[in-house]
């Protein structure tokens, strides 16, 4: 996920989709679950139903 790359269209250049070089308002992040546990982003019902990471994508692109 992280060495992931797309064309933006506004500029024509291929950018990351972290964001990595970008400044740290604008770079995204990939969280594990200890990450999650710290933002309460866990079910506490069934851990297998828990993601093994989040990808919190660069704010310039529309995640869906």
């Amino acid at each position: 996920m992280a060495s992931l790359k797309v064309l933006d269209p506004e500029n024509g250049q291929v950018e990351s989709l972290l964001g990595t070089g970008l400044s740290a308002d604008k770079q995204g992040a990939i969280i594990d679950r200890v990450a999650q546990r710290l933002i309460h982003m866990n079910t506490i019902a069934d851990e297998n139903r828990s993601p093994t990471f989040t990808f919190f994508g660069n704010p310039d692109f529309l995640f869906e």
